[in-house]
């Protein structure tokens, strides 16, 4: 069967453009997907592309990538290059060794993937393709045409590949996992924060889609781990208010909570992502140890930004102490109690309405009031419909989900005179018991209130706790599972039963194998790696040093390899090694000093009534030894008789 070069090249361009068009400016995703719409078109119509616009387009895709990227350095823009070049060498696939340099563009654009993603199932995906790839190019001959098919080549290739696995991982063991900063990724600081925008804006979305998405893992020690109603993991503080929406406004930093020296918890937290953006740390944590290469920024309410450095998904250790009361300064204390002019009188009025001793007391009448008015959590409140969203919520609604409750009620507080923030992050998480970790997913994601109190400091309050107990005591998949439970079923005894049941813990032991295995290969990291050498005494081994060590060690290995395998065995081209055997198999062999044609000479006399298919080899094996020109074209004919030859000697 004819091999079509322009379909191969196409199959092959889309299965290395495809999975990884996140990764490309959206000029270079339009150019690629255009490019290739157009090739297609001048395929089925039967035309060419003239020679001068292909190298027009080669000079356009130099110019596009130094004005989206400013210049040539780094590996974003030497991969939407090599995407750009790749596209553009579909429209000259006439030729089989045109297919050869496609290949070779394709391959160098999945090393640069390679350098970039962050999953493990893509990166068996590379492996795969990669692995196809390089099969097929065993079967090019001079880089010019493809050859037949051949189960020896077959063989060949995967005998080499098997070879070749073990001094991979090898390597990957071994080889010192070095920071090498920004030199590749000099435009990560771009990248887009972890699914949470600096703002809260309650009225404006009618529903909310629950999210299954993993944002982050989170392993304790055991023994120091704390409930689940305990699992507060802090983002942003928002600070800022018009009334009902939040965002971060522009405040001190100056004062650090300060924390007692009691351990109540250690953590460890592994990011599902590489991103920049917050560390959801639990709620009194008081040390932080990030093991990722980057950059921590502290924000404003002991928050903490992080920006990677390379391909570091974040990946930080913390503990939780108690808190010591912050007294915070007077002068502070105003921003944290402004409110808009025009706020609604019944709103005031009710504000008024709590006459607690304290402001404490009040803060907690107001929670009270949550709980005994006809208010209730949902996901699908509905947009707000008049020029003052509060008052509508809290007297004509009564109905959302936790933005709602802790806009209110930071209002309400600072009514009273409490100066209170928003704190936004993610609260409980989905408890794996097979692999005994959390798992934080997009519909963990949660919004509550901090309000400050004299001689208590900053006090978590949750509007939600009175709302929908349920929600914090089982996280967030409870309000889910409650709209499905019997009725005539507990909730928690419905709870027990799902997570009982075979396909959940089936669920459970697929991400943690998959977890598993991210951590070990993807988050191998320099510090995996020393505490691995560690083990075999080698922990205060120089990176240098253990460099020239394994690139020792590997030509070390191949040298003994291909010592054992024989010197001059290793030099016989196939054919000849496949004649030896076939000559000792028949128990004949050539004289001292006797010539191929001589020795079909001599095997035909003495052997007059040998078969028409021994002759057949004998002429192929002195066309292929002797004539270079017909190697190529004869010599898997020639292995193929060898394969087939029945004795008639």
């Amino acid at each position: 069967m004819k091999f079509d070069v322009k379909l191969a090249g196409v199959l092959l361009y889309c299965a290395a453009l495809l999975p990884f068009l996140g990764q490309h400016p959206s000029a270079v995703i339009f150019c690629c997907l255009g490019g290739m719409g157009i090739n297609l078109f001048l395929v089925k119509i039967g035309k060419e592309l003239p020679a001068y616009i292909f190298y027009g387009g080669v000079l356009a895709a130099v110019y596009l990538i130094y004005n989206l990227f400013g210049g040539f350095k780094g590996l974003e823009p030497g991969i939407s290059f090599l995407a750009l070049l790749g596209m553009l060498k579909l429209f000259e696939l006439n030729e089989e060794r045109d297919f050869f340099i496609l290949c070779l563009i394709v391959e160098l654009l999945f090393i640069g993937h390679m350098l970039t993603i962050d999953s493990l199932g893509l990166i068996f995906y590379v492996a795969a393709i990669s692995f196809l790839i390089f099969l097929s190019l065993s079967f090019f001959h001079n880089k010019k045409r493809l050859e037949e098919y051949s189960k020896e080549k077959l063989r060949i290739f995967i005998q080499i590949f098997l070879v070749s696995i073990p001094g991979a991982l090898f390597l990957f063991v071994i080889f010192p996992r070095l920071y090498m900063g920004n030199i590749f990724f000099p435009n990560l600081g771009k990248v887009s924060r972890i699914g949470f925008a600096e703002k809260l804006r309650p009225g404006d979305f009618a529903k909310i889609v629950p999210d299954k998405t993993t944002f982050f893992r989170v392993e304790f020690e055991k023994g120091l781990d704390p409930s689940r109603s305990e699992l507060y993991w802090r983002g942003a503080v928002l600070g800022k208010t018009d009334g009902f929406s939040w965002e971060k406004g522009i405040f001190p930093r100056t004062q650090k909570q300060e924390f007692a020296d009691d351990i109540l918890s250690k953590y460890r937290v592994s990011y599902s992502e590489l991103k920049a953006g917050y560390l959801f740390l639990l709620d009194g944590t008081s040390k932080v140890k990030v093991s990722s290469a980057g950059r921590l920024m502290r924000d404003t309410g002991d928050t903490y930004k992080f920006l990677p450095l390379a391909n570091q998904k974040i990946k930080f250790i913390g503990e939780t102490s108690s808190k010591i009361p912050l007294k915070l300064q007077i002068n502070n204390q105003g921003q944290y109690l402004e409110l808009p002019k025009n706020m609604s009188k019944k709103v005031k009025a009710l504000a008024k309405s709590f006459k607690g001793n304290t402001s404490y007391d009040r803060a907690q009448e107001i929670l009270s009031y949550f709980s005994e008015q006809p208010f209730y959590y949902s996901l699908e409140p509905g947009r707000a419909t008049t020029g003052d969203p509060l008052e509508e919520f809290l007297f004509k609604k009564r109905k959302g989900y936790c933005e709602h409750y802790a806009s209110a009620t930071a209002i309400l507080l600072r009514l009273i005179k409490v100066p209170s923030r928003i704190v936004t992050g993610f609260q409980g998480g989905l408890y794996n018991s097979v692999g005994n970790y959390y798992q934080l997913r997009g519909e963990d994601a949660h919004a509550w209130v901090e309000g400050y109190f004299q001689n208590k400091g900053w006090v978590r309050i949750d509007p939600v706790q009175q709302i929908a107990p349920y929600r914090i005591e089982f996280g967030a998949q409870a309000f889910f599972l409650d709209r499905e439970r019997p009725n005539n079923v507990s909730f928690s005894d419905y709870l027990k039963m799902r997570q009982g049941s075979l396909l959940q813990k089936m669920l459970h032991v697929f991400d943690m194998a998959y977890f598993s295995l991210n951590s070990s290969f993807i988050g191998y990291d320099w510090e995996v790696q020393r505490d691995l050498l560690k083990k075999f005494g080698l922990g205060k081994v120089r990176p240098i040093t253990l460099t020239l060590i394994s690139i020792g060690l590997l030509f070390g290995i191949h040298f003994l390899i291909a010592f054992f395998r024989g010197r001059s065995s290793a030099r016989l081209p196939l054919y000849e090694k496949r004649f030896r055997k076939f000559c000792k198999k028949l128990t004949i062999a050539p004289l001292l000093a006797e010539g191929p044609q001589v020795f079909k000479d001599r095997l035909l006399t003495e052997n007059p009534k040998a078969s028409v298919s021994l002759e057949k080899i004998l002429d192929l094996y002195i066309l292929v030894k002797y004539d270079p020109s017909h190697m190529a074209s004869h010599e898997s004919e020639l292995l193929q008789c060898l394969k087939n030859f029945r004795s008639d000697i």
